[in-house]
């Protein structure tokens, strides 16, 4: 009777491909593994990228988007304030809205 209680690693393909291999092989990829990874510490290091973008990066997202159609109501409150920031307080109008536009659709047709 088979064990189902875990992984069936005799069927893995990676340890079967591993098996396969004799030592010079084996030693070949291992000198492999520590040239690509052999100077990258993992431990204490936190691996996500948590910096904020360059305000300019925001700038260009948010009015892409616009250039796109997302209507203002969509975007955040961080979003609007990037967009005040960089081009004052009645952006909105730069891409045809309203104010009112900024919480709900008003503005349907801009052309």
């Amino acid at each position: 009777m088979e064990n189902h209680d875990g992984p069936n690693v005799t069927h893995d393909p990676e340890l079967v491909a591993i098996k396969s291999l004799d030592a010079s092989q084996r030693e070949y990829f291992k000198k492999i593994g520590k040239e690509m990874y052999g100077h990258l510490k993992f431990k204490g290091v936190d691996l996500m990228n948590t910096l904020k973008p360059p305000k300019e990066d925001l700038r260009a997202f948010v009015s892409n988007q616009l250039d796109d159609g997302i209507h203002p109501s969509a975007l955040t409150e961080g979003e609007h304030k990037v967009m005040t920031d960089n081009f004052g307080p009645k952006w909105y109008e730069n891409w045809g809205y309203v104010e009112g536009d900024l919480t709900e659709i008003i503005t349907v047709d801009r052309n």
